[in-house]
Parts: structure tokens; sequence; C-alpha cells
């Protein structure tokens, strides 16, 4: 009994090592205690202990024994309970990613509601009278309850257990856990990649329609002069975006082949190298030391970064600042690598950034070509990556990259 509920409380240790990475030492001195609480309930030890601590007082009597016993155990208790918590506060406060944040919320609220349940069953509940600190020294419960409420207990069981896997299906915090290599990377960019063709596909087919009627009434008698033109220029507005949609379709269908470990920050400067530096744009350049590797196609990553350098030269261009500026951050977290760029452009309204990953969307006059910022993300999301974009209009757009860091190798998942 002592040992399973020992197990409890080292469970509350390792919940936190999967925010913080704690050293062998500490995890080694926080069992120290846990040892101590099976060893004082152990009733083939209990005694020897009692024996021991008479000898220092030989006034001591089991039943002052006892006593000071509980003190112990509850402090025990209430400390490996706590312990994870604060580490948890710790965490939501002092983390900018809101991912993390999230994470923190949930592993809070689940960690709760196991607490709730072993303690009401076990302390307060229907197994209270044979709990550690309610039975004497050879281990006879000290009372009986006359009505235990096996019951209720049984509700609460089911309800924290039903509450526990409804947040766990529908917030799925399992996802930071699970590990993804390269052949998993592939699998998912497959995916990706396979419902962007066919959604292209949608509507190169409806431009096809759209050039053959402008054809067809191009051709008819008596069309001249403007209504000529404009037909004309309709067509070629058409033509123009199936050869955009052809583009974008031989850029998606490359990206099985040429998944590795590829350098983001290199990716990053190639965009820039391609966009000519970014002229009359000053670049701030905050980076993490050493290279920052992830599973990806470079090539692919690097026509990412071309695109959101692109809408970021022309928001600065739509807002004329007096310091145009471009400030890229790349940094490594416990699990995450993170790349964030900010410009100093025109923003965007809260309502709007909901969409502008959609296909051919666009909050300019003209459409995107191609997929623009569509294509982006579902990049990003090939990659095991997630893309976070913060803005307020007239003062700035923050786009937040994150990738799962690479460790020994693999690759964990986001």
């Amino acid at each position: 009994y002592s040992v399973c509920f020992a197990a409890f409380l080292l469970t509350n240790v390792l919940f936190v090592t999967v925010f913080k990475k704690l050293r062998r030492l500490h995890i080694f001195a926080l069992c120290v205690p846990i040892i101590l609480f099976v060893a004082i309930n152990s009733y083939a030890v209990k005694p020897a202990l009692y024996q021991f601590a008479v000898s220092f007082n030989p006034r001591l009597t089991q039943k002052g024994y006892i006593a000071a016993q509980n003190v112990l155990i509850a402090a025990i208790m209430l400390f490996y309970t706590l312990f994870p918590f604060y580490h948890l506060l710790r965490t939501y406060f002092g983390q900018m990613l809101d991912i993390k944040k999230k994470y923190a919320v949930i592993g809070g609220v689940c960690l709760c509601l196991i607490n709730l349940l072993v303690y009401f069953t076990f302390v307060f509940g229907t197994l209270r009278d044979i709990f550690l600190t309610n039975v004497n020294f050879i281990g006879y419960p000290n009372s009986i309850s006359d009505s235990p409420a096996y019951a209720t207990t049984s509700v609460l069981f089911i309800s924290i257990l039903m509450l526990i896997i409804i947040l766990i299906l529908y917030y799925r915090p399992y996802k930071l856990f699970a590990l993804s290599g390269r052949h998993k990377t592939i699998k998912d960019s497959m995916m990706y990649s396979n419902n962007t063709i066919m959604l292209l596909h949608t509507y190169k087919n409806a431009l096809l329609g759209i050039r053959r009627f402008n054809q067809l009434a191009a051709d008819e008698p008596g069309v001249s002069g403007a209504a000529a033109a404009y037909l004309t220029r309709s067509r070629d507005i058409a033509q123009e975006q199936l050869d955009a949609i052809d583009r974008s379709v031989k850029m998606l269908r490359g990206i099985k082949a040429s998944i590795d470990a590829i350098d983001l920050i290199g990716c990053a400067e190639a965009a820039i190298r391609q966009l000519g530096g970014l002229p009359g744009i000053t670049l701030i350049r905050k980076y993490a030391a050493g290279e920052i590797y992830i599973y990806g196609d470079e090539y692919h990553m690097k026509e990412a970064f071309v695109n959101i350098f692109t809408n970021a030269a022309e928001a600065i261009e739509t807002a004329a600042p007096e310091e145009p500026q471009i400030k890229i951050v790349a940094e490594l977290d416990l699990d995450f690598c993170i790349i964030t760029i900010t410009d100093n452009g025109c923003g965007i309204d809260k309502g709007v950034i909901k969409h502008i990953f959609k296909e051919f969307f666009s909050t300019k006059s003209r459409i995107i070509s191609g997929v623009g910022l569509s294509y982006v993300n579902n990049v990003v999301s090939c990659f095991n990556g997630e893309i976070h974009v913060s803005s307020e209009p007239e003062k700035y757009t923050a786009v937040q990259l994150l990738f799962p860091r690479m460790k020994n190798g693999k690759q964990e998942r986001v």
C-alpha cells in the first residue's frame, strides 16, 4: 500500500521533467523523501525505527511516535502534491510560447483531477480507514466508518476519468511527447502536398473553363474594339494564374524526395540573398549560438521564408515608416526551434489574421499568385511545425515559426 502511494508521489516528480529538465542528482535527491516515506510505513521497518527513536528519547511512546510519523507523512504528501504545480506556474508565467502555456494549463488541470481522484479515494474517501495516517502501530485501523462512500467514490472516479479523457482528446497535449523522425516527416509532407495539389487542380479546372469561354466569346462575329481587348486581357489573366498553379504544383511535388536535416537560419539567410538583401530595410539579426537544424526540405523552407519576407517588405512599403526594419530572432527552447520575423509595417487587423493562410486570400488589391501564405503554412506543417501570427495595425506584424528540436538524431513532434 505504501509502495503504491509512493509511486504516485514519484509520478509527480516525473511529471515536472516534461516541463523542466532536471539533473539526475536532483531527481535522486527528490526520491530520498519518497524512500523515507516507504520505510516509515513499512511494518517490517517501523519497529526498528521506533526503537532507534527511543534510544534518543526513552520517554517516547508509541502514540507519540505515530503522531510524529503522521506529521512527517502529511508534510511529504503536501510537498510532492504542490511541487509540480509550482513548476507549472513558473512555466506558464516565464514562458513566451503560447503553445507551452496551453500545455501547462492542460497539464495542470489533468494533474489536479488526478490528485483529486487519489485523495478523495484513499485519504478522504472509501479507503480512508486504512490510510497510512489512520492506522495504529501494527497497521490496524484506529476506527471503522459506519457508511463508507462506495457509491460516491465510484461516481467520482468515473467523472474524473471522463474529464481527463475529454481534455486529452480535445486539446491533444500528447503531441508534445510523440517522437517523429525523418520517415514520419516524409509521410506528413506527402499528405499535405497531395491535399494542396488536389485543391489547386480544382482551381485550374475552373480557370481552364474561363479561358475557353473567353476564347469562344472573342471568336464570335462582331466582337471588336474594347470588348475584344477586355476578353483578351481576361484570357491572359486566366493564363497567368494557370501558369502560377503549375509552378506551385511542381514545387509541392518535390517535397518527399529531399527530406533531410536542414539549417533553419541558413534557409532564412538564403531567402534574404534571393531577395537582394531587402534593400532599403534595416535587418536586425539575433541568432542563437550555433546552427539550428530541423527535418525538412531546404528549397521549400527557403521559399517559405521568401514569402514571409516579401509580405513583410510589402507591409513596410505600404506603411512607409521612418526607419523600416525587419527583426529576425532565432532561438532554442527545451523542446522547440523558434524563429520570429517581425516588421514595423502596416500590420494586420485581428479579424483578418485567421484568414491569411487560406488559399489565394489577400488583403491587397491583387490576388496572390500560387498558394502564397497558404503554401508557407503547408510547408511548416509538413515539417512538423506550427506558425503563429500576432499583429497590431499600423505598428507591427510578427510571424513565429516553431519546429521540434532535433535531439540525438531524432525530431520531437510539436
